[in-house]
């Protein structure tokens, strides 16, 4: 009767191990969030964001609900739904920035959280506020021309200036 008991209580043991095992999925689920590159921001620019995903920091990873969330410094979020392309693991999300300032970032989805740091969303490269004038094409060729037109001016009157200079030194002699 011993042997039975014992068999028994170890299946009794073995039946509470495994109904009480956590889900195999939230076990070991960390992942690593690899970006194809640091994006430059601007204001108003819809930026294209890659990044792999990793579980384990081994096996790409691919998934239909990832985002990639900016937070501004007043604690507004920004959503952006990303999609797989390309290699199993790679995602690419279309960032929308909305205004200059600072802002963290991050990765998120059912089994990633991956957060990126901060960055500084800087003011569009035409805007008043930018420190920098953008000329139109043509405006610089024509400026190229008038350029060229006003040296060849100078050129040309320096030589008919030292011909007459020559020409005077010449005939006194």
């Amino acid at each position: 009767m011993t042997g039975m008991k014992r068999l028994i209580a170890g299946l009794g043991i073995l039946i509470a191990l495994v109904a009480g095992a956590p889900n195999s999925s939230a076990a070991g689920g960390w992942v690593v969030v690899s970006l194809d590159a640091v994006p430059e921001w601007r204001a108003g620019d819809t930026i294209e964001v890659g990044f792999t995903v990793l579980r384990h920091g081994v096996t790409p990873e691919t998934s239909d609900d990832l985002s990639v969330v900016l937070t501004d410094s007043r604690g507004a979020a920004y959503r952006f739904d990303a999609v797989p392309q390309g290699a199993v693991g790679h995602h690419v999300a279309a960032v929308a920035v909305p205004a200059a300032g600072s802002y963290t970032w991050e990765v998120t989805g059912e089994v990633v959280a991956a957060e990126l740091g901060s960055i500084d969303v800087t003011e569009p490269a035409d805007s008043a506020g930018g420190g920098g004038v953008a000329w139109p094409w043509d405006a610089l060729q024509w400026g190229s021309l008038a350029l060229a037109v006003g040296l060849g001016g100078l050129a040309g009157h320096d030589v008919v200036r030292n011909r007459r200079r020559h020409s005077a030194g010449v005939s006194a002699a």
